[in-house]
């Protein structure tokens, strides 16, 4: 079928090889290799190093912390040339999945050898090649989703357009500033965008001063100013729950669009992640509750279900999906633009005013609701509801996964509806 999903699956180990003398397991001096496995087909290949066996750990493949090679190569060096190795096949195998090929044995075998230098092409530059090991070692600590690893390959991806050469020790706090203005002259970025760019920057820069590849630390007190990122300036777009319900009750006409409406709102009546949901799978759901682990924050959440809410999950009690999924969900590309359409053919069209910055300008846009309509709105629209409604902070947080009162604030600043409900108690 033309719609079918282009599916390519992959797996990438590291192990040390078997080798036997004399009938006899070797265990000093092992080559390592990289264990590639897609669509049932296998490659071996030396990843470049040796070390003892008892100097390896099977549970993370890597070499153990302290430990060194007959050669003096250190665990952190044999490490981050693995984890650049890792890196590298990832992304070729997501760019084959972009473009819906799927690679030869001989494919993979050359991206491997140029990866390790012996093609005859250039040696990377230490900074960028730095920053792929950062996003494989961080995204393995720390759980991250797909969506997280895309954006720190945008960091990369402009920190290269910015400039291909750079290095640790010309990265300070001027080329820093330069690199902002980069962002906000040639990107177009608001500086709500740039103060996020920035943060991420700065999280790479303190891993890479944390794991010895630098020892330059003027990142860490450059602090530049960016209005309408501290201040109340950010635009919360959100449901009211009379919109939700209005939206319950509409009818779309169009099949796809009404999934696409039963899985936002199931977001919005839940307050979960579109990412949780798209992963929710049946047995996540028991009698009156759904109990499931963030993919952002890995945070075990137990949710009751609602009126609204529960008629979605029973709706598709008896509807098989891929992987054993609770709702036909599609993917979050798809989903935002369909949110659109439907918003708009909802009605839901009031104008929207969006204050936000570019430098020291300040800019107002009016629109239509449905155009800001995304698949974030619907846990926004279920945290100002949950306000709205009178529900406890220290309850809305056990559903959420926020961690304290202050991550609330920018909720609670938008709800002026209810700031007024709230004085007329003294009337009574």
């Amino acid at each position: 079928m033309a719609n079918e999903a282009f599916k390519l699956n992959y797996n990438i180990s590291f192990q040390l090889e078997k080798r036997r003398l004399n009938g006899e397991l070797i265990v000093l001096n092992v080559p390592i290799q990289m264990v590639i496995t897609f669509n049932s087909q296998r490659l071996k290949l030396l990843a470049g190093y040796k070390i003892d066996a008892n100097k390896w750990d099977d549970r993370f493949q890597r070499v153990k912390k302290g430990a060194s090679n007959a050669k003096k190569e250190t665990w952190s060096d044999i490490n981050n040339h693995l984890a650049k190795l890792e890196t590298t096949i990832v992304n070729a195998f997501d760019t084959f999945k972009l473009r819906r090929i799927t690679p030869s044995l001989d494919e993979i075998k050359t991206i491997f050898r140029e990866s390790q230098g012996k093609a005859g092409g250039q040696q990377k530059n230490s900074f960028f090649d730095a920053f792929e090991n950062f996003i494989t070692d961080q995204s393995r600590e720390n759980t991250w989703s797909a969506s997280t690893i895309i954006k720190h390959k945008t960091v990369y991806n402009t920190l290269k357009e910015f400039d291909s050469k750079l290095t640790f020790e010309t990265f300070g706090a001027t080329e820093i500033q330069s690199y902002l203005e980069f962002l906000r002259v040639k990107k177009g970025y608001r500086n709500t965008t740039i103060a996020k760019q920035l943060k991420n920057v700065k999280w790479f820069l303190r891993w890479a001063l944390r794991k010895k590849y630098t020892t330059n630390s003027e990142f860490i007190d450059f602090r530049p100013k960016l209005i309408g990122v501290t201040e109340s300036h950010e635009n919360i777009i959100f449901l009211t729950l009379d919109e939700c319900k209005k939206l319950f009750s509409f009818d779309a006409k169009k099949d796809y669009l009404n999934r696409v409406k039963d899985v936002f709102l199931f977001c919005c009546f839940t307050g979960l992640r579109f990412s949780d949901v798209f992963k929710l799978k049946r047995s996540d759901v028991k009698d009156g509750y759904i109990s499931v682990t963030t993919l952002k924050t890995t945070d075990k959440l137990t949710i009751q279900l609602n009126q609204y809410s529960s008629a979605i999950l029973q709706k598709y009690s008896e509807t098989p999906f891929d992987e054993d999924k609770a709702l036909p969900v599609i993917s979050n590309q798809k989903m935002n633009k369909y949110l659109k359409e439907l918003c708009r053919d909802a009605g839901l069209n009031e104008p929207q005013r969006i204050v936000y910055f570019k430098g020291s300008k300040r800019i107002e846009e009016v629109k239509p609701k449905y155009e800001l309509i995304a698949t974030h709105t619907a846990r926004r629209s279920f945290i100002s509801n949950a306000i709205a409604l009178g529900m406890p902070v220290e309850i809305l947080i056990k559903f959420t996964g926020h961690k304290d009162y202050n991550s609330m604030s920018p909720y609670l600043k938008v709800l002026e509806g209810t700031k007024s409900s709230e004085m007329a108690r003294f009337n009574a």
